[in-house]
């Protein structure tokens, strides 16, 4: 299975990174929505998944997650964000 790991952070992006990869994984990380949906656009082979983060810059998690999904609607998107489930429900809720 191939992954890509969205997030600003390059502690949390690089731990999941090396946890799906120690499981034999492939992965690629991207910093921000916007160079994940890059990479989702450009991608010759599709993700199976993407992890996404929900704030950060350029594009938000939220926003990457309508385009990814509209690019390649088979692969699945997980979000991972330190915010409530209450934030996150409703813009999710809406795609």
């Amino acid at each position: 299975m191939r992954f890509l790991v969205v997030d600003d952070d390059d502690t949390l992006r690089l731990t999941v990174k090396a946890a799906l990869e120690s499981r034999g994984y492939s992965v690629e990380e991207a910093e921000d929505g916007a160079a994940a949906v890059q990479k989702v656009e450009t991608a010759a082979t599709r993700y199976d998944g993407v992890f996404l983060d929900v704030n950060m810059p350029n594009m938000s998690g939220i926003e990457a997650l309508a385009r990814i999904k509209e690019i390649s609607p088979a692969s699945f998107c997980i979000i991972m964000t330190a915010f409530s489930e209450a934030t996150v429900n409703e813009p999710v809720a809406i795609l």
